[in-house]
């Protein structure tokens, strides 16, 4: 399903996975499933791979292209609940976990996220429709000093401070990606090639789906669902991401198989631009804390 979503980093993550046999491995963050589909290939029929999915419209999707492979499981839920959605399919512990933090391209080009300003549309975000609050909801229920924290925090905005005041200012009119996007982009000088909202509509993205909360949720009881043995492979796209996974690894129960991050080749971002922030860490499990 390539034509919704290249995925990233794949070889690399499929060799720190290292499927194979009657393995039982999660992939958190299923999407199109170009990197489960691929894990599954390297499983005997005794194998499973259990695909998570938090957005519905990706999931029925995801759920056509795999009915016919009883390998692989698809469930709806978040990678936050992985104890709750293993528990669900009696499975107590795994050899594998791979999440793959990014949103999709489909997911970022299709008017119907509101998550980019090429096509105008409402200013949702949500990934999930059991997500309660959307873009437009932060936006106007921040305070100008919170909504500046939050372009910092979520996407190192270093003009926090003068992008929230200018959306405050304006924020009765702004209902619209294209709304948030042009405002933005009237006051505050392009940085050259890349569009003056980008963080924002990442740090709101991110606000949202509450990825940060999830990832440290995850990080949190992702030693009690692995074997010993088991293997984390963890790609992020945000500094602040990143950090909370090199922190995980930096506890004695992991053996880190990439002492720094693995990122993309430049053949690998000339293919696909939107790698180019991707990085990869891995750890096996040793022991439990």
């Amino acid at each position: 399903m390539n034509e919704y979503h290249i995925p990233v980093l794949l070889e690399e993550a499929i060799s720190n996975l290292e499927p194979v046999g009657n393995a039982i491995i999660v992939d958190g963050t299923f999407g199109f499933g170009g990197h489960g589909l691929e894990i599954a290939k390297h499983l005997d029929a005794r194998g499973r791979l259990i695909g998570i999915e938090q957005d519905e419209r990706t999931l029925k999707i995801a759920l056509e292209s795999v009915k016919n492979n009883p390998q692989i499981t698809i469930v709806k839920g978040n990678f936050s609940e992985m104890r709750k959605t293993l528990d669900e399919q009696k499975i107590d512990k795994v050899d594998g976990i791979l999440l793959d933090l990014g949103v999709s391209s489909h997911q970022l080009d299709s008017a119907q996220y509101g998550l980019g300003w090429k096509e105008d549309a409402p200013l949702d975000m949500r990934l999930s429709q059991d997500t309660n609050q959307n873009a437009l909801d932060i936006i106007r229920n921040s305070s100008e000093k919170d909504l500046a924290n939050l372009l910092y925090e979520n996407a190192d905005e270093y003009k926090s401070h003068r992008i929230a005041r200018i959306i405050k200012e304006n924020q009765q009119k702004i209902k619209s990606t294209k709304d948030l996007a042009n405002i933005i982009e009237k006051n505050v000088r392009r940085s050259g090639k890349i569009h003056p909202a980008t963080k924002t509509f990442q740090a709101l993205r991110m606000a949202v789906n509450n990825e940060i909360g999830n990832l440290e949720k995850f990080i949190s009881i992702a030693p009690e669902i692995l074997k010993t043995g088991g293997r984390l492979v963890i790609i992020s796209f945000h500094s602040g991401e990143d950090r909370i996974v090199k922190k995980e690894f930096k506890k004695d129960i992991w053996e880190v198989a990439t002492k720094k991050p693995i990122t993309p080749s430049p053949e690998e971002i000339s293919q696909n631009p939107r790698a180019r922030s991707a990085k990869m860490r891995a750890g096996k499990l040793t022991h439990n804390s």
